[in-house]
């Protein structure tokens, strides 16, 4: 809004790094239509960058510490209609 656009505007811009593709250009559609050419152009230039951007980014952000921490991570068997229900997504 600093940068002179309306509430829905910068909702519509700012979404742009927080979700994926298609439900930012449904967000732009709805919030700033007019904006929905720029929208999914502005989400294709940033996305190479991710993958580069997120490690300096998490080294800033947390602690040695906090890196290290290890998530415990149990195996288990997965049922057959659970997969096919996911695969679809």
């Amino acid at each position: 809004m600093l940068l002179g656009f309306n509430l829905n505007e910068a909702a519509s811009i700012g979404i742009i790094g927080a979700i994926d593709g298609p439900t930012s250009i449904y967000v732009s559609s709805i919030l700033a239509p007019h904006l929905l050419g720029p929208s999914p152009c502005a989400l294709t230039a940033t996305c190479p960058w991710c993958p580069s951007s997120s490690p300096p980014s998490l080294r800033l952000l947390t602690s040695k510490r906090e890196r290290l921490i290890r998530m415990p991570y149990s195996q288990r068997t997965i049922s057959r209609r659970t997969r096919i229900l996911f695969r679809s997504w």
